[in-house]
């Protein structure tokens, strides 16, 4: 009656059905080894070749960071969708095209930034993490909302020097690390994969502490191993599970207010053009490929 929860979900599909993938297609991890020796001598030059899928990304993940609920998982899903189409290597995404990995991460960390404004400003989460920062305050005393802005000032600015610090912590740590963490690409994929396969079990387990949620993953991780064989998108599957409860409650609220009148999705200016914007991106990949063959 409650639904299920997305967590065992992913982590299911993603962890374990990668874990499934790799052990039926007898993969020796030969390219993972021979490759780790090359981690950590990334160069900012190198970054820059990114440019374009940099500042898309970070336009993305700002903009979705600002609407409520939706937070950073949902952000690098859709940037690493946009990036795959606009790539001119897309059949290298999922094989290790570093586009594949700067895209995500660049909206991700633009959409932490992003959630902020909604919880400090509206009294909304942006996302579960803001959620957690939104409960402090009202601990605290506080009320965010638009009298937080005059009324703690400095607040505010603390807020935004964190950040920034973190920022800067994060590139540092993250540039230092990279060796260590390539480190592991050197085990046996037997290895890896029994210690994905724990971790994965405590994180669905960990959730709510309800071993339903094993099972869940389990069940998931043979639904994204097929998904993968039969080259479905896994992010689409998750996409469906995060917004569509939001969907789902943001259309019952508009039909209550307009007494069950669907045309107001029409009629309405903003709806308007956000359904032909989404329709234009639904169809322009299948124009494209249609133009290109």
């Amino acid at each position: 009656m409650n639904g299920i929860d997305y967590i065992p979900i992913m982590i299911g599909a993603f962890a374990l059905g990668e874990v499934f993938s790799q052990i039926t297609s007898g993969d020796n991890n030969e390219f993972e080894m021979s490759k780790a020796s090359n981690l950590g001598t990334f160069k900012l030059k190198e970054f820059l070749v990114h440019k374009w899928a940099v500042l898309r990304s970070a336009a993305i993940g700002s903009v979705l960071g600002l609407l409520p609920g939706t937070g950073g998982s949902i952000a690098s899903f859709v940037s690493y969708g946009v990036a795959s189409k606009a790539s001119k290597n897309a059949d290298q995404f999922g094989k290790g095209a570093e586009e594949g990995v700067v895209a995500p991460e660049t909206s991700n960390n633009a959409a932490a930034g992003g959630s902020m404004i909604p919880t400090l400003i509206l009294g909304i989460p942006g996302s579960p993490t803001t959620a957690i920062i939104l409960a402090a305050l009202v601990l605290q005393g506080l009320q965010p909302g638009p009298q937080l802005l005059s009324d703690q000032p400095t607040l505010l600015y603390a807020v935004c020097f964190a950040m920034l610090t973190a920022s800067a912590l994060t590139l540092v740590t993250g540039r230092f690390g990279v060796k260590a963490f390539s480190s592991l690409l050197r085990l046996s994929y037997g290895i890896l994969a029994t210690f994905i396969i724990m971790l994965s079990l405590l994180g669905a387990f960990a959730v709510d502490n309800n071993t339903m949620n094993i099972w869940i993953m389990l069940l998931f991780g043979v639904v994204g191993y097929f998904m993968k064989k039969y080259n479905f998108s896994v992010a689409a599957l998750i996409l469906g599970l995060v917004l569509g409860p939001m969907m789902e409650e943001s259309l019952r609220r508009q039909l209550l207010i307009t007494n069950g009148d669907y045309l107001t999705f029409i009629t309405s200016p903003i709806s308007a053009i956000t359904l032909l914007i989404a329709l234009v991106a639904l169809l322009l990949p299948l124009f494209s490929k249609k133009k290109g063959s």
